[in-house]
């Protein structure tokens, strides 16, 4: 084409033919490109602004024509440098040259019309080197062509927005979208762009993120182009120090982990000391992520202080500073090793766990506290930290290794490891010499020695469930699967078990392994140790759990009966001896028995735990033996675990000694806890042989001696054994028990409560128990009354559940028995009858103000439901028709039916109840009988049909309280109870003791005195499992 037709405009009208237009383009182009003079300036304008104006030839999108376009204008710009390819008009049409640049380039990076690249590459370079984009003015074309110019990997491309962003005086906002999107998503270019702006730019760009950036992600773009650009310290902590404190939780969490992360990436320095201080400020923070990145930041600082080299000009200042912000770093671990938050303490442990042992400058106390944290993770981690502590020197840890057995019962694992490295340090009787509290070790040598046995015999699947109660079976059987043939043997040796250790460690986790070889390890003594111990209290504990192993060494036992051997020979229960070893023990301390011995006790404490009913020879020995003194002769009796062995005249002897002597448990300790010892075995023994052989009036004799002296032991023994011997417990010998429940000593009281709460969560307690709780109404200690309401309601409770469980089975089994015997309303003629001998009757006449309250206390949780209140209101009815055994009593037995029936009237009001929900019970013959007072039943029908209508007393101001002191104005506090003496004295009947006898110094004891084998030492709840529904039916039958 000629250079005029070149500049004839109708060759660029966009409706041509589209080939014919990109042949004239394309002529356009190549003369543009290859003119060598400055000619037709004006010409090329007037070119340039019709195609800038033609708006559907600039929008083309054929890339061919985008091409030629772009190199005519291109060329134009050179052409006509340093001035404009345009006229003024074309202004407003500028932004149409870059947004068809930008369509170029972005077929570029697509990777389309490839055969294109260099021409359009070529272009590009043009368009930095003449700076053709810094032309561009308007928003969207900036806009536009960073967006297309970013997309391509190419140094001009870069050069260009770099170039621009620098020249730019203010960056459109919209740009700051685009420039922040592309920084999230981390394109590689704009990091390339944005490192090599200038650094005011780049603060520009940086202040500018939180006006364009909500929430968290003003964060996560900052720490992104903190590391693209260098900023200083001094500038990142300007714009993250705002948002330290912020009350959003994340916005806090993402500006203190930005700041730790690049204090993280420079060199401690104290220029910083301020910066520092503001950072570990946030430990106290509220959220627990916080809290735990500081002590992480705290021990990576103490790490980084011990680089700074020691030659530096200002070491004196340079130590001060450091020894300042060691001890804030120290003070930090101090308090967040206590955090509420286990991921913050395990954290502290963790770093501390990085530490070598001389770094280590926390209190080992506090440390060694975290051996009892809840979490498994921090125990074990703590131990691993203790443990080093203890390899360097063993004896300065001694405090630590004790503190580790005492927590035997809390966490098993921890004391277990603690006491297997501790043996090998000390021997056994220098640990229990040393430690304050036995009964952790005591526990731990029971169930090693247990579990040690039982072991080699997992298999058997009774030994399983045994093996259950120390570790889960599932995890154990496993285990066992993946030892060595040789483990049962091996790990019994300490030198093999760091081996098995490690070899175990991959295959379970590390408390269950710790569990497995700290409970079968070494007999961690020599049964010899045990024989040559000095401390006999030790010896004794020892002999216990070790009795088995110590069978063995009789003989050598029987060759020197120094206490120690006689302690050891007392442990070797029955079970574990054959007849000939007892025989042999037997007969070598009756021959010593002759001989002249300083303190023959020990001896005779002996002999009495191996003598049964069958040793003829020895019983006669011994009845012809002149003991030192009464108080001997009830040791030795008190020890007879064969009861049979005891003689009967022993009774006789102590009641006659507590007659001719004041006794009082605290003067008389011992001959009160082995006179009971010997009582409750003779008396309260399964063999009810006794019992049959003695007048009534002798066994409440008898009760009533050991009441003034011991009235909580004596009650604990009763209620221990009243299933026995319930046939044998007289209506005066079960009131005088019940009266203990208003002693005059609150201490007495509330332990009376506790064991009676004990007592009646077992099934086979009678159920008449109940009724003593009522006493407690009146009680001044208001503890006292809560628990006594507390248990009462329990009680009532338990037995309804195994009830409801009975009826079950009753439909199911077509059983037709009844079970009202076992009812808690059955109950209610047993406290009727407390109440009718009570000293305070008469004192409480006419309205029976104090004992409407004792009433109100029991029938209220009684009737808790409304099926309840007509089987109450029939057994009180039918009762009022009977004759209290004592007929001096029937009155007073029939007003307290009358006011009870009216109480549960009034608390029944209003209720609908169901008539049909009662089973018909029998009267115990013992505490009632058939009245022979006809007269008396009419008048009770006839005042019945009648509607006659009893007055509920007031609840008085100042209630009779039977005995137990009325408290002070002043406040009563848990365990404290001021009392003024209470002028009404119980006086001495038939049926009540004189609590006025009893000495007022009195103290309680909580030593125990039972024999294991015939009493439980504490009673606990039962489930209701079928095995107890099972027996509380079997009881029934009988």
């Amino acid at each position: 084409m000629m250079t005029n037709q070149i500049f004839r405009l109708e060759n660029y009208d966009p409706d041509l033919e589209p080939e014919q237009l990109v042949g004239n383009i394309t002529s356009l182009a190549d003369y543009m490109s290859n003119r060598k003079s400055k000619s037709r300036i004006e010409d090329i304008k007037i070119v340039t602004s019709f195609l800038l104006k033609s708006e559907k030839l600039m929008a083309t999108n054929r890339i061919a024509t985008q091409l030629q376009l772009c190199k005519s204008l291109i060329y134009a710009f050179i052409a006509t440098s340093p001035d404009l390819p345009f006229d003024n008009t074309c202004f407003p049409f500028l932004y149409r040259i870059f947004r068809l640049f930008s369509k170029l380039i972005a077929s570029l990076s697509k990777g389309r019309e490839l055969e294109h690249i260099q021409e359009i590459i070529k272009l590009l370079k043009l368009f930095n080197k003449y700076e053709i984009f810094s032309v561009a003015k308007d928003q969207s074309s900036i806009i536009e062509m960073f967006d297309s110019l970013i997309t391509i990997n190419n140094s001009d491309a870069v050069e260009i927005l770099v170039k621009k962003l620098n020249n730019l005086d203010l960056i459109p906002l919209k740009l700051f979208h685009l420039i922040f999107d592309l920084i999230s998503n981390d394109n590689s270019l704009v990091k390339i762009v944005l490192s090599n702006i200038s650094h005011q730019k780049q603060l520009n760009i940086v202040q500018n993120i939180r006006s364009n950036v909500s929430g968290v992600n003003v964060y996560r773009i900052f720490e992104k182009m903190t590391k693209i650009c260098n900023f200083s310290v001094n500038e990142i902590f300007s714009f993250v120090e705002f948002d330290i404190k912020n009350e959003n939780e994340k916005i806090r969490m993402a500006a203190v982990t930005v700041l730790i992360k690049i204090f993280n990436e420079i060199e401690f320095s104290i220029e910083h000391w301020s910066k520092y201080e503001m950072i570990f400020d946030r430990s106290n923070d509220v959220n627990c992520k916080v809290r735990s990145r500081i002590v992480i930041f705290a021990f990576d600082t103490l790490q980084k202080m011990k680089k700074i080299p020691e030659e530096r000009e200002e070491k004196s200042f340079l130590e001060s500073c450091m020894t300042q912000m060691e001890g804030k770093i120290w003070e930090i671990a101090k308090n967040r090793i206590t955090d509420k938050s286990n991921e913050v303490r395990l954290t502290v442990l963790t770093k501390i766990d990085e530490l070598e042992i001389e770094e280590i400058k926390i209190d080992l106390k506090l440390l060694s506290l975290r051996l009892r944290d809840k979490s498994p993770d921090i125990r074990i981690k703590c131990l691993e930290i203790m443990m080093r502590l203890v390899e360097t020197n063993p004896n300065n840890f001694v405090w630590l290794l004790l503190d580790l057995i005492q927590l035997f019962h809390t966490v098993k694992e921890i004391s277990l490891f603690g006491f297997s490295v501790m043996i090998k340090k000390f021997s056994l009787i220098e640990i229990a010499e040393q430690i304050e509290e036995i009964e952790p070790l005591l526990s731990i040598l029971k169930e090693t020695n247990e579990f040690r046995e039982l072991l080699p015999n997992y298999k058997n699947k009774e030994i399983q469930q045994k093996l259950s109660k120390f570790m889960d079976i599932k995890i154990l059987m496993k285990a066992m699967k993946n030892v060595t043939k040789n483990f049962l043997t091996k790990a019994l040796e300490w030198k093999n078990r760091l081996n098995i250790y490690k070899n175990l460690k991959a295959k379970m986790d590390q408390k269950n392994l710790i569990l497995l070889l700290g409970f079968y390890q070494p007999i961690p003594i020599q049964m010899e140790e045990i024989l040559h111990c000095e401390n006999l209290e030790i010896v004794k504990k020892m002999a216990k759990i070790y009795a088995r192993h110590l069978v063995l060494e009789i003989p050598e036992l029987l060759s020197n009966l120094q206490p120690a051997n006689l302690i050891i020979l007392s442990s070797l229960q029955h079970h574990i001896i054959d007849i000939e070893q007892r025989t042999m023990i037997l007969n070598g301390l009756i021959s010593e028995l002759s001989h002249n011995l300083l303190d023959k006790t020990n001896l005779l404490r002996t002999i009495a735990c191996f003598l049964t009913e069958n040793d003829s020879y020895i019983l006669e020995t011994i009845n012809n033996y002149e003991f030192e003194s009464f108080e001997q002769k009830l040791a030795f009796y008190s020890k007879c675990r064969d009861f049979n062995a005891i003689p009967f005249k022993i009774i006789d002897e102590i009641i006659n000694y507590i007659f001719h002597n004041k006794c009082d448990f605290q003067t008389s300790k011992n001959f009160v806890e082995n006179s009971l010892k010997i009582f409750t075995k003779i008396i309260y023994s399964e063999n009810l042989k006794y019992l049959q052989n003695i007048s009534k009036d002798f066994l409440l004799n008898i009760q009533q001696q050991f009441i003034k002296i011991a009235p909580t032991e004596i009650f604990k023994a009763f209620l221990v054994c009243s299933p026995k011997i319930y046939s044998f417990t007289t209506p005066q010998i079960f009131r005088c028990f019940g009266y203990l429940i208003q002693h005059k000593k609150s201490e007495v009281r509330r332990t009376i409560i506790q064991y009676l709460s004990d007592s009646l969560q077992q099934s086979e307690t009678p159920i008449q128990f109940i009724s003593y709780f009522a006493l407690s109404a009146t009680d001044p200690n208001e503890q006292n009354k809560n628990k006594a309401k507390e248990a009462l309601e329990s009680a009532i409770e338990l037995r309804r559940s195994i009830l409801g469980q009975i009826h079950l089975l009753k439909k199911t089994e077509n059983n037709k028995q009844s079970y009202s015997n076992i009812t808690p309303e059955t109950a209610s003629p047993y406290l009727i009858n407390i109440l009718a001998h009570h000293s305070d009757f008469d004192n409480d006449l006419p309205e029976l103000a104090t004992f409407s309250i004792y009433l109100h206390f029991f029938l209220i949780p009684l009737c808790s439901n409304q099926s309840n209140y007509p089987a109450v209101l029939d057994i009180l009815f039918h009762l009022q028709f009977l004759d209290d055994i004592e007929d001096q009593y029937t009155n007073k037995m029939v007003k307290l039916c009358e006011l009870a029936s009216a109480i549960l009237q009034k608390i029944g009001s209003g209720r609908e109840w169901n008539l049909n929900s009662y089973d018909k019970f029998e009267y115990s013959t013992r505490y009632f009988k058939e009245t022979p007072n006809k007269n008396r039943i009419k008048e009770i029908l006839k005042q019945n049909n009648n509607g006659k209508e009893i007055k509920i007393p007031e609840k008085p101001r100042n209630p009779l309280r039977a005995g137990m002191k009325t408290p002070t104005r002043t406040r009563i506090y848990a365990d404290t109870e001021n009392e003024i003496p209470f002028h009404n004295r119980i006086r001495n009947t038939k049926n009540h003791f004189d609590f006025e006898y009893i000495d007022n110094e009195f103290q309680e004891s909580s030593s125990p005195f039972f024999d294991n084998q015939i009493h439980p030492e504490r009673f606990s709840k039962r489930s209701l499992s079928p095995t107890l529904i099972g027996s509380v039916i079997q009881t029934n039958k009988k």
